[in-house]
């Protein structure tokens, strides 16, 4: 079987540094692992920079229990906002068991400075707390939300997209087929960035590389923790 070692310098160079910090702190994902780290980053929760309008929101899920826990969502406008803006429904990466959304705030600050969007951010349900549908049922109760608030929100409601790096950038074009399929709202663009796509790990690199930023293994942990129980179909 054929290994893919994966240099240095096949890693885009504003990758390779966190790519080394996974590698020596994340060497295989656990279960664990997932979740200290997302003890810590739960540190983060509601703290933004100084040069962005940002705040909480807090909606109930659609999961027909009185008691459903509320889903939080982070809403990014630009400093001086007028209104009349496209809406970006953005999703955090992390292999769909770790992450919140603050930790793409940099790349807020440059969709917000290049095209003055207002981005809705949802905290979904991670694999280690509920796997499959769970976070995609919350993206998409987000996404609804970001259509029903549009006015209020500043945002053109013909101009909503879906994004992502990596687990939210399958989470985007999942979105994507999943509000074509049930036509409550149209999605005008969708931007899966590096998305997780495929489960099955049957293409050479899919299936044998050491990547310092990802390798095989934590795409494989990832995505059985995501699809626990769902085996077949």
């Amino acid at each position: 079987m054929r290994t893919y070692r994966i240099t240095d310098e096949m890693i885009h160079p504003e990758l390779r540094e966190s790519g080394k910090w996974i590698r020596r702190f994340l060497p295989y994902f656990k279960h664990s692992t997932f979740r200290k780290a997302n003890r810590i980053l739960k540190l983060m929760k509601g703290r933004s920079g100084k040069d962005l309008r940002y705040e909480q929101v807090w909606i109930p899920r659609d999961d027909g229990r009185p008691d459903a826990s509320k889903l939080r969502l982070c809403v990014y406008r630009p400093p001086e906002f007028s209104g009349d803006a496209p809406g970006l429904l953005w999703m955090h990466g992390g292999g769909y068991g770790l992450g919140i959304p603050e930790v793409d705030e940099g790349a807020f600050r440059e969709f917000i400075r290049e095209i003055g969007c207002v981005i809705v951010a949802p905290d979904y349900r991670l694999s280690v707390e509920k796997p499959y549908p769970a976070a995609l049922e919350d993206c998409y109760a987000a996404l609804l939300w970001l259509k029903d608030h549009a006015s209020s929100l500043g945002v053109r409601e013909n101009q909503l997209m879906v994004g992502g790096y990596s687990a939210g950038g399958g989470l985007a074009a999942a979105q994507a087929i999943y509000a074509r399929d049930k036509g409550e709202v149209s999605i005008a663009f969708q931007m899966p960035i590096y998305p997780m796509l495929d489960d099955r790990m049957i293409t050479g690199s899919s299936r044998d590389n050491d990547a310092k930023k990802l390798m095989t293994e934590h795409l494989r942990y990832a995505a059985e923790h995501y699809f626990a129980g769902q085996e077949g179909e």
